[in-house]
């Protein structure tokens, strides 16, 4: 019973938690905390997202035998509060896949931070606030480091230009029933006359309307779900959400019935959706080479997202591009 009690109690301290910005919010996050403590005999496996463990779990070094953190590319050195509560750690991620952009962070005040706190510590001129909890693992603990080679998401075309980021070293073993085959896997799709407005491309974003319109119409595609991910910012893929919502073909049921998202390469890793759309946005008068490793990192993520079709909805000639872009080797991959 007073297990149960804790869980209880748990569970009503969260909910009036809320956003943690009111008067009571502390005494509510000490409630969680103790109910935590006492309901952990009946639930052994916490799950939930790094940002509340600390508001929600007493903070105890080794508090567990095991702590997971998923999506580990994503997370800045803060996460070491969630790992300090581990006996043991697994850390699991990706470096080539997007890493924490802390824009507006002063260097100064990091360089004095790692001056008073890390004296001593292995490589601490490797540690910023753009560093991955992931790749300061990776640095700390050389030998226990696996790669996971084996990749089940996308088709062998598809993935075959992540394959790059890997030295080759990745081996798609995905093979679809014939109900989930999507031929030809790979669409590259050129938009004539298309303008570029701010981070927005009208044309580019009425045609991947139009076709997810037509491709949910098509009874043989009932059951697929869909993605639209917009190379340039997130204006893109918010006004195509917007167009899907107004959209008498489609609307807000459609839009969840069949699982459509839209974002940018950030918010889309660790999802994934049987077609995904990919918004150039760019026109030929504007397109910019893209080459640091931040950009390659997006591209990673954006072209691993589809399992069984990916188009690329561009209105730039491979001409126009700069042999050094990023996005010039994306054209070609569909190219060939």
């Amino acid at each position: 019973p007073s297990v149960q009690r804790a869980m209880a109690a748990f569970t009503q301290a969260v909910s009036r938690i809320g956003r943690g910005t009111g008067k009571n919010a502390p005494r509510f996050r000490r409630a969680a905390q103790e109910a935590a403590r006492e309901a952990s005999f009946a639930a052994p496996v916490w799950v939930m997202p790094e940002f509340k463990i600390p508001e929600q779990l007493p903070a105890q070094f080794g508090d567990f035998d095991l702590v997971i953190l998923d999506e580990a590319s994503q997370s800045d050195i803060t996460a070491i509060a969630a790992l300090a509560r581990g006996k043991k750690i697994l850390v699991v991620g990706d470096e080539q896949q997007v890493s924490p952009s802390n824009i507006g962070i002063q260097a100064q005040k990091i360089n004095a931070l790692r001056s008073q706190f890390l004296q001593g510590l292995p490589n601490a001129a490797l540690i910023d606030e753009n560093t991955s909890i992931f790749e300061t693992t990776i640095r700390m603990h050389p030998t226990s480091h696996v790669v996971l080679r084996e990749h089940f998401r996308c088709v062998a075309p598809i993935i075959q230009f992540s394959t790059r980021f890997y030295q080759n070293r990745l081996v798609p073993l995905r093979v679809p029933k014939a109900s989930e085959r999507f031929d030809p896997p790979l669409v590259d799709v050129f938009v004539q006359n298309a303008i570029r407005q701010g981070k927005v491309n009208k044309s580019e974003a009425k045609f991947i309307v139009d076709e997810i319109a037509r491709l949910i119409a098509d009874p043989a595609h009932a059951w697929r779900n869909f993605g639209v991910i917009s190379l340039i910012g997130s204006e893109q893929s918010q006004l195509i959400e917007r167009m899907l919502i107004e959209d008498p073909r489609i609307g807000p049921e459609k839009i969840q019935e069949r699982g459509i998202i839209l974002g940018d390469a950030r918010t889309m890793q660790g999802q994934e959706r049987s077609v995904v759309f990919l918004s150039m946005v760019a026109t030929s008068g504007d397109v910019r080479a893209q080459r640091s490793k931040a950009d390659e990192q997006r591209i990673n993520v954006a072209m691993s997202r589809a399992a069984d079709r990916l188009y690329l909805v561009r209105s730039v000639e491979l001409e126009a591009m700069s042999q050094n872009d990023i996005k010039a080797d994306v054209v070609k991959h569909f190219q060939d």
